[in-house]
This record gives C-alpha cells, sequence and structure tokens, in this order.
C-alpha cells in the first residue's frame, strides 16, 4: 500500500516543519488551488459565517493563500503556521495590499495558545487538525463555526508520486481522498457541510526552474541526484524548453458549527 513521502522517509513532526521552511520560498500551494480561496471565502459569507467585523483564527496560513482573501472581508485574521519563511511570505503580501488586520503568529498548531474566542477558526492544508485531538483543538478556540480546508486533488503532486515511482519508491498522495476529517466528525457526532471546489491551472516554468525546485523536494527527503527520474515524467509536457502544465486539482471544505 502506497503512503505519503513524509510517512515513508520516516518524517518526525519536527521534521515535516524543518521540511516546509526549507520549501517555504519555492512553495506553490498558492499558485495551484487559482481562484478556489476567494470563492470559499466567498461561500464563507453568503453561508453568514464570517462578515466584516469577523475575528478569524487560521491555522497553516502559509504564505497567506486563504488569509489576504480572509482579510479583505473581515475585522482581522489571526494567522498560524509552524514555518518563519512562511509567515515571512504572508507578512511581505499583506504589507504589499496594505493590510493591517492580519496578526502572524510562528507556532505549531497544536501549541498554539490563546486567552479569547475567534468568530471562525479555519485550517487550511494542515493536515494535523484532522484528528480528533486537532480538531477538538480547533473547536476550543471558536465561538461557533470551523471550517477544514485540505486537498483532495493536486495534479502537481501527482507528477511528484510519478517521480517517487521512478525512483522504486511507492509513495502517492492519494491519502489525501480519504476524508479523515469527515470520519471524526462523525465520530464526535457533529453534522456537517463537505463542498468540493474544482480549479483549472496552467503552468508554464522554464526547465532549469522546474528542475531545481524538483531537485530541492528530493533533497530534502533524503534523496541524491534525480535528473533523469524528473525527465521521464516532464518530457511528454516540454517544449522548446519550457514545461507546460495544464491541471485539473480540487479541494474539499469542511464547515461545521461547534455544539
Amino acid at each position: 500500500m502506497s503512503v505519503h513521502p513524509f510517512v515513508g522517509q520516516g518524517f518526525s513532526a519536527d521534521a515535516s516543519m524543518r521540511f516546509w521552511d526549507d520549501y517555504a520560498h519555492i512553495y506553490m500551494g498558492d499558485v495551484l488551488q487559482g481562484d478556489i480561496p476567494e470563492r470559499v471565502v466567498a461561500d464563507l459569507m453568503d453561508d453568514g459565517l464570517i462578515n466584516n467585523v469577523s475575528r478569524v483564527l487560521e491555522f497553516g496560513c502559509g504564505p497567506g493563500t486563504y488569509s489576504i482573501p480572509l482579510a479583505r472581508k473581515v475585522q482581522s485574521v489571526s494567522c498560524v503556521d509552524s514555518s518563519p519563511k512562511m509567515i515571512e511570505r504572508l507578512s511581505e503580501r499583506s504589507s504589499a495590499e496594505g493590510l493591517d488586520n492580519i496578526t502572524c503568529v510562528q507556532s505549531d498548531f497544536s501549541r498554539f495558545t490563546s486567552d479569547k474566542r475567534f468568530d471562525l477558526v479555519i485550517s487550511t492544508l494542515c493536515p494535523g487538525t484532522a484528528s480528533l485531538e486537532g480538531l477538538r483543538l480547533m473547536e476550543s478556540h471558536s465561538n461557533g463555526p470551523c471550517c477544514h480546508a485540505m486537498w483532495y486533488r493536486n495534479a502537481l503532486d501527482d507528477l511528484n508520486a510519478e517521480i517517487w515511482h521512478n525512483l522504486g519508491y511507492d509513495y502517492s498522495y492519494d491519502g489525501r481522498k480519504k476524508s479523515i476529517a469527515s470520519e471524526n466528525l462523525r465520530r464526535m457526532g457533529r453534522g456537517h457541510t463537505v463542498r468540493m471546489y474544482d480549479t483549472d491551472v496552467v503552468l508554464d516554468v522554464p526547465l532549469e526552474t522546474f528542475m531545481a525546485r524538483e531537485r530541492k523536494s528530493f533533497v530534502l527527503h533524503g534523496i541524491g541526484d534525480v535528473g533523469e527520474a524528473v525527465m521521464d515524467v516532464i518530457d511528454p509536457f516540454l517544449c522548446d524548453g519550457t514545461v507546460h502544465l495544464e491541471l485539473e486539482n480540487r479541494m474539499r471544505v469542511i464547515t461545521w458549527e461547534v455544539s
């Protein structure tokens, strides 16, 4: 049975944190979601889960993929991420947009503490929050609603899995298709709403840039030269020194009320 590369390579929680910090400058999760974050925020508004005076807490903020569109609509966003470099990217983006209602906290979500509750607690691409302990922690900071956003399909990750297979590893990202958060919310007796968001993303990346990104990723996993394995996967998408990718990605977003 295939496993996530972090599991297969025996990453500890601290090793995972270090990976994302080292990877922050080439992270593309915001680009790969297209307009999904804006659509999610619009639906949260339409559903009455947030408004212009809401105080939001976000776990796994990364470079601000959801933080920025949230901050445009609500009173304040407290953003939590374990990676200082992700926090740095978010701070740069919020400053560039002139947003002064974002507070950044560098912390693992499981160690975050606050003496106040928030009008919405949202987890964005923070897998640990799907556990029973993670969901309960989210609820402990909420006045009522919570939201959990996670990849269902990231086609660039699927290409990455093909590279792993070329290297002889049975790794994949298929585990994300299992709705662990939904299963655990049912165990907790929580009714919840699930929405799926699709987006098509077109990327044209210079071959040198694409190769450097993949090499960096595999080095952080403890794997050396992967040039041949990468070329075997991307050759069908290569034209005049550019990797042309047309990706169909999907996010699963769960919302529920704390009873």
